[in-house]
């Protein structure tokens, strides 16, 4: 598949004998772990916040970057 054909579709729209063999489209979203992050963070932020005790900014980036992992509409990479 052409790099510039692959860079238009998305993984849930390609026909599964274009995808790379043996792939496997990972679901963050779909976990238990993702659904409560993502229900939770700002609550948590917020009380932290309160506390006086405002969560490393850091760490808040890496949750927010989280909880944007394998949102193919913020885009994708293939790897070998």
């Amino acid at each position: 598949m052409a790099l510039e054909a692959l860079l238009q579709s998305s993984c849930a729209d390609t026909p599964s004998s274009a995808r790379p063999p043996g792939y496997a489209r990972r679901r963050p979203e779909e976990s238990v772990l993702h659904a409560v992050v993502r229900e939770e963070l700002e609550t948590f932020l917020a009380r932290a916040r309160e506390r006086e005790h405002p969560v490393p900014r850091f760490v808040e980036r890496e949750f927010r970057a989280y909880l944007s992992c394998g949102m193919l509409e913020r885009g994708y990479s293939v790897t070998d």
